[in-house]
């Protein structure tokens, strides 16, 4: 008798591999005349079912092996295989791609089927790195971050993370001191060192409008003078400058005054000056500085006008002293405000006011003895046809003349009177009116209208 065909127990064969793995698989069943091997229960692998040889492995399956003999029914047995994928690239999920010098980071990556990541500084230097808890630090110059995935299958796989690092923000040159002359142009200067770098300039601690450069300018006068800080920002840190002060040296102003009279000059810094003004020089101070002087000059014009009243009497404005004259000549008294002349001539007046004096226009007097000459003369008949005489008396101390014009001023004639009745004949001139002129040895003038009829 016979027996049945037991069921097959593998003896060989791993439950587990890695994708594109190989492994032979073996089984033997009692009373058995042979075992095929085959793939059921998944997909992902070819078996050679004689050898029970498994490759192209790609996903989990399993093995079965069925036993054969003389008696009974086939049986079988299977081996559930599972298949581990190989270890992923790593993908970073965290850790900054620029730094500041002396900044830090934390890197953090993460592989499909890894078992773990270690992390590690290639490509450069300047940084160095936890390996497991992927934390940088101490930066100082560009590097590259490596994670590296392990896993149960496959080599391991790798992953780079370029980092940039920018200089931390320094000031390497601080904006200075200084002391300047007013209207003097002034630049304060700072050198910093960092990325992206902005600027703000402050007076006394408050922002300068429009003052956003490395360097700021000003024009010193005394309302910017104190002192100067600038504000710099950058991708790296921020930063103030050193106080640079400012000291506006000021204007010195000398005042002087002087009083001149009219006519005179005066010597201001080697400059003569004979009119009235404000003048100006410019000298140097000890500090450098221009220092301005000032004159104001006053001109004292006594400038006396002379009017006359009643032919006779003489007056001028109010002065400290008076000297009258007749025909250039000082009239001896006359040292009043007022003066009343007592002969025909040109008179003036000398006043003075304290260190000044003037003379004053002249005044021509010729009315004295008019009174006489108009008693002396008759002119008839006016009017007239032809004839016109002219009657004195005494006309050996009157040494009369006349002269004969016509309306519009024209000179016709003119003689001396040497009898005491002087005819004029009009004989040659047209009928109108005439102006006859007479004057005597004293300058004194009489003027009649003259009229010829038809």
């Amino acid at each position: 008798v016979t027996p049945t065909v037991g069921t097959p127990t593998f003896s060989a064969g791993a439950t587990t591999l890695c994708v594109g793995a190989i492994s032979t698989y073996t089984a033997s069943a009692t009373n058995s005349t042979g075992i095929v091997y085959s793939i059921v229960g998944g997909v992902g692998a070819s078996i050679n079912p004689s050898t029970g040889a498994v490759s192209n492995v790609t996903g989990n399956f399993t093995v079965r092996a069925t036993a054969t003999g003389t008696c009974g029914s086939p049986t079988t047995a299977d081996r559930v295989v599972t298949v581990t994928p190989t270890v992923g690239t790593p993908t970073f999920s965290a850790g900054a791609t620029t730094l500041c010098t002396g900044g830090t980071s934390t890197y953090a990556a993460s592989a499909s089927n890894s078992t773990g990541i270690t992390y590690s500084i290639v490509g450069g230097v300047g940084a160095s790195i936890n390996p497991s808890t992927g934390v940088v630090s101490n930066v100082t110059g560009n590097f590259t971050v490596r994670a590296t995935a392990t896993g149960t299958c496959g080599n391991p796989t790798t992953a780079d993370r370029a980092v940039s690092v920018t200089n931390s923000l320094t000031i390497s040159q601080q904006p200075q001191t200084q002391t300047a002359c007013f209207n003097a142009e002034v630049t304060f200067t700072v050198v910093a060192g960092g990325s992206n770098m902005q600027y703000q300039w402050q007076l006394d601690g408050v922002d300068i409008p429009n003052a956003t450069s490395a360097s700021y300018t000003v024009i010193a006068n005394p309302n910017n003078g104190g002192d100067y800080t600038v504000n710099i920002t950058s991708s790296c840190g921020n930063a103030t400058s050193n106080v640079a002060t400012l000291t506006v040296n000021p204007v010195i102003i000398v005042f002087n005054s002087a009083t001149i009279c009219n006519g005179d000059t005066y010597t201001f810094q080697g400059v003569e000056y004979t009119d009235q003004g404000t003048y100006y020089d410019t000298l140097q101070s000890s500090a450098g500085c221009d220092s301005i002087e000032t004159l104001e000059l006053t001109v004292t014009t006594l400038n006396p006008v002379v009017t006359v009243s009643n032919n006779v009497n003489l007056n001028t404005g109010t002065f400290d002293d008076y000297q009258w004259l007749l025909n250039g000549t000082p009239i001896g008294g006359a040292v009043n405000q007022n003066y009343t002349a007592t002969q025909n001539g040109s008179y003036s007046v000398v006043v003075s006011d304290g260190n000044c004096s003037d003379t004053s226009n002249v005044i021509v007097i010729n009315t004295i003895g008019v009174d006489e000459l108009l008693a002396s003369i008759s002119i008839y008949p006016n009017p007239t046809n032809n004839v016109l005489y002219i009657k004195t008396s005494n006309i050996a101390g009157n040494k009369l003349s006349y002269i004969l014009y016509d309306i519009t001023g024209r000179k016709l004639e003119q003689k001396n009177i040497n009898n005491t009745n002087q005819e004029l004949n009009l004989t040659g001139y047209l009928p109108g009116v005439y102006m006859l002129t007479i004057t005597n040895a004293a300058g004194q003038n009489l003027t009649h209208r003259i009229v010829k009829a038809e």
